[in-house]
């Protein structure tokens, strides 16, 4: 399909970190017939919900479900961690330092996105998006559970990268560690959230790009080609919330900590395990779940709800 244009988006949040991390694509296709509509709608994994106008210039993020749409080029920016008195008792039995009272971030990663990029592929009706934290650790055990179609060092990934179909997960590894987590949408492009969003010196917006963008901030913070798998889902995938979910007992503690004060948690939380050199798990950490609803312009494209 000829595209007519093709544009870097920079983002202007960044404060420190990569200058790799805060670039996106968009592709202009123009205005276009409708088999060429068609064509494209098929190519990003026919999910979009933007109606075929034969006046209307087409941009490639409109062919993206309407979930990514209402993330891609955007960055949300959760707060600071919370502090929440009383708590150590509870920090203990997380395996933490006990004379401390628990503290929870709320910080949205590259697994957490794109475990919601590959729910949003596979066509669920939503009217929210849940942006939260995927433990690299859980990560990996879940992708194990899907269909491999392989494995390559990123130098040699074009082979890898042709068998790939919207909403198959790319896992980039360096060494044994899984480094970061990409999805396919269509067209060459991946969705991804380049950095965790863990303080004010990460803020990075939720970004479509090419293979070469995804694996550049990589290959600088290791220093090395990281090695790529990819994996296709082969069932309907729970929310993230629940896949990624902090064990039902902690979060039952945390929620009789709150009822004792009097009040109520109010959000869903994500584990975040702290390993050792080995992999062993050494304490775990609230990781809170930030809900955000969609609505529908106009246009027929997916923007958060003001």
């Amino acid at each position: 399909m000829p595209v007519q244009r093709a544009t870097e988006l920079v983002y202007q949040g960044l404060k420190q970190g990569s200058a790799l991390t805060n670039f996106g694509t968009e592709l202009s296709f123009g205005k276009l017939s409708k088999p060429q509509y068609e064509a494209l709608k098929r190519e990003f994994g026919g999910k979009t919900q933007v109606p075929y106008d034969g006046q209307r210039a087409y941009v490639a993020s409109d062919f993206l479900p309407p979930a990514l749409q209402a993330l891609v080029n955007r960055d949300f920016d959760p707060g600071p961690p919370v502090t929440l008195g009383g708590t150590s008792g509870l920090n203990k039995n997380l395996g933490n330092d006990a004379k401390r009272d628990l503290r929870i971030s709320s910080s949205p990663n590259c697994h957490g996105t794109a475990w919601e990029a590959m729910r949003a592929f596979q066509g669920e009706a939503r009217s929210q998006v849940e942006l939260a934290y995927g433990d690299a650790g859980h990560a990996s055990a879940k992708y194990d559970q899907m269909k491999s179609l392989g494995s390559t060092s990123s130098n040699d990934a074009q082979a890898l990268l042709a068998s790939l179909k919207p909403g198959d997960v790319v896992a980039f590894n360096v060494g044994q560690t899984l480094a970061h987590s990409a999805v396919y949408a269509g067209g060459g492009l991946f969705f991804e959230k380049p950095d965790t969003e863990s303080d004010e010196s990460h803020e990075t917006p939720y970004r479509l790009v090419p293979f070469a963008h995804v694996v550049a901030p990589i290959e600088e913070a290791s220093g090395q080609p990281p090695e790529v798998s990819a994996f296709r889902p082969t069932s309907a995938l729970p929310p993230t919330s629940e896949a990624y979910g902090a064990p039902t007992e902690h979060q039952a503690a945390l929620e009789s900590w709150a009822a004792k004060k009097g009040k109520t948690v109010g959000k869903r939380f994500t584990e975040e395990v702290d390993r050792g050199m080995s992999g062993n798990a050494l304490g775990s950490a609230f990781n809170a779940v930030e809900v955000v609803p969609l609505s529908t312009g106009p246009d027929g494209r997916a923007r958060p709800k003001s």
